[in-house]
């Protein structure tokens, strides 16, 4: 079908974590897909491979794909959501509000990272998984299945949650633990 955005000469600076800067440049769609239309401004990348074009996946409002980073499918990056690094966003998976996503994480299926989360490290967040409320999943820690991490909870060192399971409210998760089967981690746990 052939390219569906272009960059466009608007750009900026931004700064990342691991205190190195880049310039981006906001995209523009070349044509209409999914809730896209044809002209319409989206958000910031550093390149245009940032950006797959194919499926409905796109960048909007201020948020930013920089590095070797790569939204694809049908996913969506919104409003201040920032994702570098070697991260890949992939088949409904949407990033919203200021989270982040870092290194060389994967989060795909149809979860959900917002409320300035942030994902690093190798961690993968996977099958309609949700996390939010500043919670951190690093060090190859894996989010699956429906779970939920929200509230300041550090996932970490291969931890996993998943099948329905939900940590809450300034949990730590760490080292070869498996948290499963809608169970229920709450308050500095």
């Amino acid at each position: 079908m052939g390219k569906k955005i272009d960059i466009t000469d608007e750009k900026k600076m931004v700064a990342l974590s691991d205190g190195t800067e880049r310039t981006v440049y906001r995209i523009k769609a070349l044509r209409d897909f999914g809730d896209v239309k044809a002209g319409q401004l989206g958000g910031f990348v550093e390149k245009e491979s940032n950006l797959s074009h194919d499926g409905n996946c796109f960048v909007y409002d201020d948020a930013v794909v920089c590095d070797d980073a790569r939204v694809e499918k049908n996913s969506l990056v919104m409003d201040n959501a920032l994702i570098f690094g070697n991260a890949l966003l992939t088949d409904n998976a949407i990033v919203v509000d200021n989270a982040i996503l870092k290194d060389r994480v994967v989060v795909r299926g149809d979860s959900e990272i917002t409320d300035s989360a942030v994902i690093s490290e190798n961690a993968q967040v996977l099958d309609s998984a949700l996390v939010s409320e500043n919670a951190a999943i690093k060090d190859d820690a894996k989010i699956r299945n429906f779970a939920i991490v929200s509230g300041h909870v550090v996932v970490k060192n291969n931890a996993q949650i998943e099948d329905h399971a939900e940590a809450q409210d300034e949990a730590v998760i760490t080292g070869n633990v498996v948290t499963k089967d809608n169970a229920l981690i709450v308050d500095h746990a």
